[in-house]
């Protein structure tokens, strides 16, 4: 199973769910957590705010491989 996430917060909330959370990830990388005793592979994607200083275009491409199946 795979998580996704778009910004730290939204990585943090999870992170805070997890049995033996690993360190925040960085943008787009992927760690391996266990929630309610099933493993999954969080990949956390840069925030989708405009605040975060990040082209939209070099978003779009971290948000196409990210979500890739």
């Amino acid at each position: 199973q795979k998580l996704v996430t778009t910004g730290e917060k939204a990585t943090e909330i999870v992170l805070h769910q997890c049995t033996e959370p690993p360190k925040m990830p960085r943008t787009n990388t992927t760690v391996s957590i266990h929630l309610g005793g099933k493993p999954y592979e969080l990949t956390r994607l840069p925030s989708t705010s405009r605040a975060y200083p990040m082209k939209l275009e070099k978003k779009a491409e971290c948000y196409k491989k990210g979500l890739a199946l």
